[in-house]
């Protein structure tokens, strides 16, 4: 039998127990339940300021759009012209800055070098594919560990053809992480075509030009197919043109569509007056789009114009396309749905709206999780964006200082996003004389928190401004204070954490602590408790 005083001591130990659970669940429940937030902070990359060899002064003097690429192991490639009049192939890992191999001014007798560099890839391995004249054998190359590994040279056999390719059209190759490359080429007999490229089988064609293309009554010839992306799983999404019947009579009978290539099986994703979705109706122009996106979840993206089939003129392709407007869409599974369009809200632009003026989209727009990095424009401008988890974040806007200066950023090309949400751009800083760069955005999964304010004392009938310190700071956040009294005159991004607000104490304002709330485009709300006193 238990005695009165044993029956104590055990309550008591169960007692005690149960509080230090409870303690320690609800110290989880703090820990986890703090607000967090998609914030970046800004890297640079290389500019025309950056030297590319110790000692030596050879720099990067322009990098053309849509000729960098990111990994998901966060290295970079990239072209860039360089100041001695060659082309340089560049590397950014966390070893820093490489030229790998630039081309030669004037070659020198049986000397081996690359005498033409077209189009870079970086696939998760290390692997560059690229385009490349190299010792006067033009054709597709890898580069891995210092090895230079010709992979298809003009000339070669391609299985299946007689004819073999005689040129590589200059749009970059799309590589997945297979080693397969697929890309668009002309043959020595004229004709352009879709190609993949496989190590341990060469190159196939996927489609030629003349080829049956069943677009919808089966009657339709290909003129030409491009700007191909390829997946893990073999999948290539691609834009092509055709003509509606095999005649050729007129070339207003041409009409540009996005397929995707799987399986064998070639599946419409958009076509020219298919109804355009989330626009009232409007449907797809039969041409004016851009590089289709495709991600390994067999998601796709992609930019296209659309009009009002009710005006017949809008529709028209001889008609000029200015004021006709574009949207972001996203095609999965079978279904269509817009991400972006004309007169969507911009977040963190106070108050602007994405307008219809089209946009780009790179090889490696979409990351393996469905976050797209977008570079788009509102007003007259242009930003930044992720689309993630059904939000649009703002990355970097053309109004926000970048690293703390006084310059603004002005975007001129697409960007590229690996699976960590970091994502590559190429960006002009409006200096005198500008000053070109590539740089690169970093996410930060932070918690979203004010941590302190300077000063945190003003006295009434006083402008002031504050330094608001904290993480996770998106362009666009708002600062509010509590009480009456006191107006935000105007608050200015700076980076992920700091802004700095302007306020006005008005001589009617009560003594007191006032909290200070910082509110991000996203919609996260942070509080700092009696952050500012009034006296």
């Amino acid at each position: 039998m238990v005695s009165n005083k044993t029956n104590s001591l055990i309550s008591f130990i169960l007692k005690t127990l149960f509080m230090n659970l409870l303690l320690i669940s609800l110290s989880i429940v703090n820990y986890t339940g703090s607000v967090r937030a998609q914030s970046y902070s800004i890297k640079t990359i290389l500019t025309s300021e950056t030297v590319l060899v110790p000692g030596n002064d050879l720099r990067a003097t322009f990098i053309p759009v849509d000729s960098y690429t990111i990994s998901n192991n966060g290295d970079i490639v990239l072209l860039a012209g360089l100041s001695d009049g060659s082309v340089g192939l560049i590397r950014y890992s966390n070893r820093g800055i490489e030229l790998l191999v630039k081309t030669v001014i004037a070659q020198t007798l049986n000397e081996n070098a690359f005498l033409d560099i077209g189009n870079v890839n970086i696939n998760d391995k290390g692997e560059i594919f690229l385009f490349a004249n190299y010792s006067g054998k033009t054709g597709l190359y890898k580069l891995f560990n210092n090895e230079i590994i010709p992979l298809y040279i003009t000339g070669d056999p391609i299985n299946g053809l007689e004819s073999t390719i005689e040129r590589f059209l200059q749009r970059a190759p799309s590589l997945n992480n297979n080693g397969e490359v697929a890309f668009p080429a002309t043959l020595s007999d004229g004709n352009r075509g879709l190609f993949l490229f496989k190590e341990l089988e060469g190159v196939k064609a996927i489609l030629i030009e003349g080829d049956q293309f069943s677009v919808s009554n089966g009657n339709e010839t290909l003129v030409i197919a491009d700007e191909p992306t390829i997946n893990d799983k073999s999948e290539i999404v691609f834009r092509a043109a055709y003509f509606v019947n095999k005649m050729k009579k007129a070339a207003e009978e041409i009409f540009t569509g996005i397929f995707l290539y799987s399986n064998g099986k070639f599946i419409p994703i958009k076509l020219p007056f298919m109804e355009a979705p989330g626009t009232s109706g409007n449907v797809f122009l039969p041409n004016h789009l851009n590089r289709p996106y495709l991600g390994n979840n067999s998601q796709i993206i992609y930019l296209s114009r659309y009009c009002n089939p009710n005006v017949p003129a809008n529709c028209n392709e001889t008609t000029p396309i200015a004021g006709r407007p574009w949207g972001l869409f996203l095609w999965s599974e079978g279904n269509t749905v817009p991400l972006v369009l004309p007169g969507d809200p911009a977040p963190g632009t106070n108050g602007s709206t994405f307008v219809q003026q089209s946009s780009l989209l790179t090889i490696k727009a979409m990351n393996d999780f469905g976050d797209i990095a977008v570079w788009l424009r509102y007003d007259k401008v242009a930003g930044i964006f992720l689309l993630s988890d059904d939000k649009i974040v703002p990355v970097l806007l053309f109004e926000n200082p970048l690293f703390n200066k006084t310059e603004r950023p002005f975007f001129t090309g697409p960007c590229g996003i690996n699976n960590h949400g970091d994502i590559v751009f190429q960006g002009v800083l409006q200096e005198l004389p500008p000053l070109a760069g590539l740089f690169l955005a970093v996410r930060e999964d932070v918690p979203f928190e004010v941590i302190k304010i300077e000063p945190t004392k003003s006295i009434k009938d006083a402008r002031l401004g504050i330094n608001v310190t904290g993480t996770g700071f998106q362009p666009g956040a708002t600062v509010s204070l509590s009480g009456n009294g006191i107006r935000v005159l105007k608050t200015n991004f700076k980076t992920s954490t700091n802004l700095v607000t302007k306020i006005f104490v008005v001589p009617t304002a009560e003594n007191g602590f006032r909290n200070i709330t910082i509110t991000n485009p996203t919609g996260e709300t942070t509080i700092l408790q009696k952050a500012l006193e009034i006296r």
